[in-house]
């Protein structure tokens, strides 16, 4: 390569790096008039679950697969998010696995929550979709959606994220 490349690579590689690096934590629209209490999503055998019993409490709905490693990474954190803020936050993992039984093998072998629920192609239209996972939804305790985000977080961006709804 002669040196003007090199200068061109150079000028191109930061901005494509920074580009990337938003993307994997980006905010998206979401989408208007988005209510808890019109959702549904199913439990792991089959059954259908409406979201609107969580009303009432924050909800962070986390469209995630087993196979994603961002997902799995995130795990650990959401729980952490959980254990801290108790009964005034709700985390709603939903899979979008291809078959609920790869979800309760990866339970029982790395453990989950209570509550660990399966995708209906509806939900994820309901939400906007989820091209990119994984992808989270924040409810207010009115059942109001408030961010859509994209990708993972620290738990101190979580908490930053989160204190307006928490308060």
């Amino acid at each position: 390569m002669n040196k003007s490349r090199w200068i061109l690579v150079a000028l191109i590689l930061p901005i494509l790096l920074a580009t990337f690096a938003l993307n994997a934590q980006s905010r998206t629209d979401v989408p208007a008039g988005l209510k808890l209490a019109n959702l549904k999503a199913l439990d792991l055998e089959g059954n259908e679950v409406a979201l609107s019993k969580y009303q009432g409490k924050v909800v962070l709905l986390d469209v995630w697969a087993t196979w994603c490693g961002p997902c799995v990474k995130q795990r650990p954190i959401l729980k952490q998010l959980a254990e801290k803020h108790g009964e005034k936050l709700v985390i709603l993992p939903v899979s979008v696995d291809d078959d609920p039984k790869t979800v309760k093998a990866f339970i029982e072998k790395h453990g989950g929550k209570a509550t660990e629920l399966y995708y209906t192609e509806q939900l994820i239209k309901d939400i906007g979709g989820a091209n990119s996972i994984p992808t989270f939804v924040v409810f207010d305790k009115a059942g109001d959606a408030k961010a859509k985000m994209v990708g993972g977080r620290s738990l101190e961006a979580w908490e930053e994220l989160l204190k307006d709804h928490l308060g």
